[in-house]
């Protein structure tokens, strides 16, 4: 089964509300959310990069089981989340305060598709990964999501999640954080966050991608065998749930 072959071509558009330099550190939850807004532009993919991209996860797309088994209320929450949604800022974050579903997934097709990517891409290419305890003197520590120029998974997965949730035609049900262990070479794990956006095809079979800040590209879950999912963000964040990888 070929997916949609339409490419539309232009940019993602953001609203945020100064054309100030990435470079340096803004509030992004109070740009996104501010009336007094000027446009701001993420380039899409051009038509040869997005085939490249594309065609390399198209047969583990259709043929592999890329989906997940979301199970009940688990007692693995980042301590970080709850101390974050704890505090006044938990009124202002995209991951805290309740979101409003809309009951069905985002279309899998080629310009979603790129929009995912390149929102990754984007994100990936602007933050200097950074350890918190290094940063911060904390093995882990979640700030306000302020665009800074180095920070740790998490800084990458939550503005990842609120640039996806300003694009109109992205359900907040297609989005969901997930923690997971990060198996090392040398056979160690280590706790790391990602985001998980699932996409819909015409047929109805949902197909979960993973955007991970150590790796280039978005990749369809059945190929991220370097993760062990724990648990994952209710895409209301109504609360978090067990999680397995379908086989």
């Amino acid at each position: 089964m070929k997916l949609s072959e339409g490419i539309k071509a232009g940019v993602v558009a953001l609203t945020l509300t100064s054309a100030v330099p990435a470079v340096q550190a803004q509030d992004w939850t109070t740009e996104v959310k501010s009336a007094k807004t000027s446009e701001f532009r993420i380039p899409l993919l051009d038509a040869p990069a997005l085939e490249k991209e594309y065609s390399a996860i198209e047969e583990t797309i259709i043929n592999k089981e890329n989906s997940l088994f979301r199970g009940e209320s688990t007692k693995y929450v980042p301590k970080e989340y709850t101390r974050l949604c704890g505090t006044d800022y938990a009124q202002f974050s995209q991951i805290c305060k309740p979101l409003r579903l809309k009951h069905k997934f985002l279309e899998l097709n080629k310009h979603n598709f790129n929009i995912i990517s390149s929102i990754n891409t984007y994100v990936n290419n602007s933050i200097t990964p950074e350890d918190d305890s290094i940063k911060y003197g904390t093995a882990d520590y979640w700030p306000p999501i302020t665009y800074l120029k180095s920070g740790d998974c998490d800084k990458f997965v939550r503005l990842k999640h609120a640039l996806l949730l300003k694009q109109p035609d992205i359900p907040p049900d297609s989005l969901n954080l997930a923690f997971v262990n990060y198996k090392r070479l040398d056979g160690t794990l280590e706790g790391h966050l990602v985001l998980l956006v699932t996409m819909s095809d015409s047929a109805g079979k949902e197909t979960t991608f993973v955007l991970d800040s150590t790796r280039k590209n978005i990749m369809p879950l059945s190929r991220a065998t370097h993760l062990v999912f724990i648990s994952i963000l209710k895409s209301d964040n109504s609360g978090w749930t067990e999680v397995s990888v379908k086989e």
